[in-house]
């Protein structure tokens, strides 16, 4: 069965210098005052940056595919719109069953609450139920380490320990289709180690997962196929040893 359908999509953004003003606020008077042209030409004459370019392709379910290419392939844009974050511009795209996105690993966390707080909070942001977060309570603890810290709020937190209770938050949800931006890259080496080991029991059954990544060192054994974006574009879907390959050296080529 088919979990994620993309088809032609494209996403559009316009690059404004600055943050464009409200129609009548001090600013947009001050701007027409220095001689600037109206908003509306501003926005007319602003250059587009075509961040997805007629992206197609489907994810089955049970199919484990990385999404690579450099900073600026649109591999983040991809996720988002995928996850029903962003819309696109044109094209469409259909996800079946629960889908649970992680993005900036930490970023979901509330500094002034404590751990035990932000793991209820965090869970249920990422479509956890209550039962499931006092099921799963006691191993997220345990897997990120902070037992000792767990009711004391965030902004004593390092940012090490904080990036492990996310990580290990995201880690014990269940969902059907499961998107993954650059979460391997999470606090020390020995929880980097962990962390990339859980993952692989994370991808494991029938659920489907696209994992954006810059790392690509083990792509082969977490995932089953490979997406090469460049400018918003596929350049290359197949299988993930090839895939990778193929992407290295034209990398060395181009150095």
């Amino acid at each position: 069965m088919i979990a994620i359908e993309v088809s032609h999509v494209s996403k559009t953004f316009r690059l404004y210098k600055n943050t464009p003003s409200k129609v009548g606020s001090l600013q947009e008077h001050v701007l027409n005052a220095l001689g600037f042209p109206p908003k509306a030409l501003r926005e007319a004459t602003t250059p587009l940056f075509n961040a997805l370019s007629d992206v197609s392709f489907e994810v089955r379910s049970g199919e484990k595919v990385a999404l690579l290419g450099s900073n600026g392939a649109g591999k983040t844009t991809l996720l988002k719109v995928i996850a029903g974050i962003t819309r696109p511009s044109a094209g469409q795209v259909m996800t079946r069953g629960r889908v649970v996105s992680v993005f900036g690993i930490g970023s979901g966390l509330h500094s002034m609450l404590t751990g035990r707080e932000n793991i209820s909070m965090y869970g249920a942001l990422l479509g956890m139920s209550r039962a499931e977060i006092r099921r799963r309570f006691d191993d997220i603890v345990g897997f990120a380490g902070v037992e000792e810290f767990i009711d004391v709020p965030m902004k004593f937190y390092s940012s090490g320990m904080a990036a492990r209770l996310a990580f290990s938050i995201a880690s014990y949800v269940e969902a059907d289709v499961l998107l993954l931006d650059e979460i391997t890259a999470v606090g020390d080496a020995d929880f980097q180690r962990r962390s990339y080991e859980r993952i692989k029991e994370m991808v494991c059954g029938g659920r489907a997962v696209l994992l954006v990544t810059h790392h690509l060192h083990g792509i082969g054994e977490l995932c089953d196929r490979a997406i090469v974006l460049e400018h918003g574009r596929i350049m290359n879907d197949g299988r993930a040893d090839s895939v990778v390959d193929a992407y290295l050296a034209r990398a060395a080529r181009t150095a």
